[in-house]
């Protein structure tokens, strides 16, 4: 009988860990962009015939159904290696979020245990160095910072791009110590699906290069020629990307919640100075220190105004640009003599630069997901440092009973971080498990982001809306307190109008709610939700002066406003009919209910209101045809009427 792997419980451990951390995730469902990218995306929900569609349109294309919409943030966005799984997952197990969930769970565990691999790999001429991966993969499993990632299934973007970029700098360094170079193209592959997964994987690009050269002799000559081989992988990627979705970061956007660098001067938003765009962005580069080392509290909005603007004058801006330059000082100071923290920040700063806004703006301040890929240079940090704290032997444990009895301390300090950092991420998971949670939840946080505040009061109205008056009012007036927030943050969030407007329909406000959506097609005339409620409120209003309060004149001037909108309804006749019919102009009834019959053919009750009009006007032959056709369609609907 073979004997197991010395690493065996190492494995073991850390998948129990990893999944641990995660497992409460699974009962959750879709939440956030999960509709972007799966439940109402067109191309994922057709299955395997969808995959095609996938890779030769911009990934926001299933979801807005048309072109223009891949610039709404600059640079546009192709990232189909998960949308490709999320329609494969359709094909098999139609829409589950449990299956999604699951998806999530097991490749961030292959990410750990792929994590923990690689930087042992890497580090096998380091003393300790396997102990030092332990280390940093087991901060990696149980960090809070993650569970953005993690418990949102769209979050799937971001683990297969860290575990395909893992895999590729796994793969360079096998190909280097077993002198096998079609682990290279290997490599390249892995690069290329890592690109494919999503744009950030760019990082190890970089990332890789400089693991071989600081830990395989320095070799520039090896470095190069592995740098070159994935640069190829690169370019490619980023041909067929760009053929696919044009850059779109020439102008900027003026929309608030598509570019944060906006300031409302009054009577419109324009772009921040120099002097406020530069330490904003700063400010909150420290904010991801911040999180790193104390991930609390977590939220996964940070739109606008959660993150205050800033200027020169700001001490944590300052403090921030020493941090920054002391890491790049840092970097060069022990490239030599101590290159895994060289290595630790290099990662960080690499995987942080895309998204940081400096390069190009990412469409929002920042975001806890975004530290994803950067983490795991604070996480190798961590690992270099707990080996150099505790006293510790060059092997690494074969067992639990040997991890004890290596540093009693060691084991107690560990088990803390299990405990705490697992249990708060046991605890986040809980936010994500649907909208209304998580909104509801991340409000408390982030009660300054104009599009937190929006989503709040849209997701309260999308689940109360058909609810008894009694709950029904006093939610649609929570509802309306967050768009009113929302507003004041973003004087021209239509959306937040729109719904607004929505609210107050439901309240059976529909004068006010009339008014909402005037004001919204006053200023952008093209808004076409705003202009279907606008229409269906004017026809709500108009049928309840007729019918209720017995107020023709009313009634037929919001029908007649109704009817301006150009909107061919059968209801809107059919009032229209039932209006002039009540008025005494027997021929205007019948035009309107003549339009209504060209609309709903089958339907037994337009020939029923048409046979009335023909009887009222005298023409009794139309009447009786008309009554035998809506006999014919209807045998009871006489019956049914009374």
């Amino acid at each position: 009988m073979k004997s197991k792997s010395p690493l065996f419980v190492v494995y073991i451990l850390l998948c129990f860990i990893s999944l641990g951390s995660y497992f409460n995730s699974i009962s959750n469902g879709y939440a956030l962009d999960d509709a972007i990218v799966i439940t109402e995306n067109a191309y994922t929900q057709e299955g395997i015939e969808g995959i095609a569609d996938i890779f030769k349109y911009d990934t926001f294309r299933g979801f807005f159904g048309v072109e223009g919409k891949s610039n709404l943030v600059s640079g546009g966005r192709y990232r189909p290696l998960s949308l490709m799984v999320f329609a494969i997952e359709k094909e098999i197990f139609g829409n589950s979020p449990m299956v999604g969930h699951l998806t999530n769970m097991i490749f961030f565990t292959l990410s750990v245990l792929l994590l923990f691999v690689v930087f042992k790999d890497l580090l096998i001429s380091t003393p300790k160095g396997a102990w030092i991966a332990f280390f940093s993969a087991l901060l990696f499993a149980v960090h809070p910072i993650h569970t953005e990632v993690v418990a949102n299934i769209k979050g799937l973007d971001e683990i297969l791009a860290v575990f395909f970029g893992l895999l590729s700098l796994f793969l360079s360094l096998q190909s280097i110590d077993k002198e096998n170079w079609k682990g290279l193209l290997g490599a390249g592959v892995c690069l290329f699906l890592a690109l494919l997964a999503k744009e950030v994987a760019l990082a190890f690009l970089f990332i890789i290069p400089l693991g071989i050269f600081l830990f395989r002799g320095r070799d520039l000559k090896l470095t190069t020629r592995h740098g070159v081989v994935l640069s190829l992988f690169m370019v490619l990627y980023l041909t067929i990307r760009f053929s696919i979705v044009p850059w779109g970061g020439v102008e900027e956007s003026m929309e608030f919640m598509n570019n944060p660098f906006l300031v409302w001067n009054g009577t419109q938003f324009e772009s921040l100075s120099f002097f406020q765009r530069v330490p904003t962005i700063l400010y909150t580069l420290i904010l991801y220190v911040k999180l790193l080392f104390f991930p609390y509290p977590l939220t996964h909005d940070y739109y606008p105004k959660h993150i205050e603007l800033m200027d020169v004058s700001s001490l944590w801006v300052w403090m921030s640009l020493l941090i920054y330059l002391g890491m790049v000082i840092l970097f060069f100071q022990k490239i030599k003599k101590d290159p895994i923290i060289s290595f630790s920040i290099f990662i960080f700063l690499s995987g942080l630069f895309l998204v940081s806004n400096l390069l190009f703006p990412v469409g929002t301040f920042m975001s806890e997901r975004f530290l994803y890929l950067p983490s795991l240079g604070f996480c190798l940090l961590f690992g270099l440092m707990i080996t150099r704290w505790f006293r510790l032997p060059d092997e690494l444990f074969s067992s639990l009973k040997s991890l004890i009895k290596v540093n009693g301390r060691l084991s107690l300090v560990l088990v803390l971080l299990i405990l705490i950092l697992g249990g708060m991420c046991i605890h986040r998971n809980r936010a994500w498990k649907n909208n209304l949670t998580l909104f509801t939840t991340d409000i408390k946080t982030s009660s300054n982001s104009a599009k937190l505040c929006n989503a709040v009061g849209g997701e309260i109205i999308e689940n109360y809306k058909g609810a008894s008056s009694s709950v029904r009012n006093p939610k649609m007036q929570e509802a309306i307190g967050h768009l009113d927030r929302a507003i004041s943050i973003h004087p021209l969030y239509y959306n937040a109008y729109l719904l607004r407007g929505n609210a107050m329909f439901y309240m059976e406000n529909y004068e006010e709610a009339i008014r909402q959506f005037e004001f919204i097609l006053e200023k952008n005339p093209s808004y076409e939700e705003a202009s279907q409620n606008l229409f269906l409120s004017y026809l709500k209003v108009g049928r309840d002066y007729g019918e209720k309060r017995g107020n023709l004149s009313e009634s037929l001037s919001y029908l007649s406003k109704a009817e301006a909108m150009n909107r061919p309804d059968y209801e809107l006749y059919r009032l229209l009919g039932v209006a002039y019919g009540i008025k005494g102009d027997a021929q205007r009834a019948i035009s309107y209910f003549e339009k209504a019959r060209d609309l709903k053919p089958q339907e037994a009750g337009a020939y029923y209101n048409l046979a009335a009009a023909y009887y009222s006007a005298g023409r009794m032959d139309e009447s009786e045809a008309a009554k035998e056709k809506m006999l014919s369609l209807d045998p009871e609907y006489l019956t049914k009427k009374q």
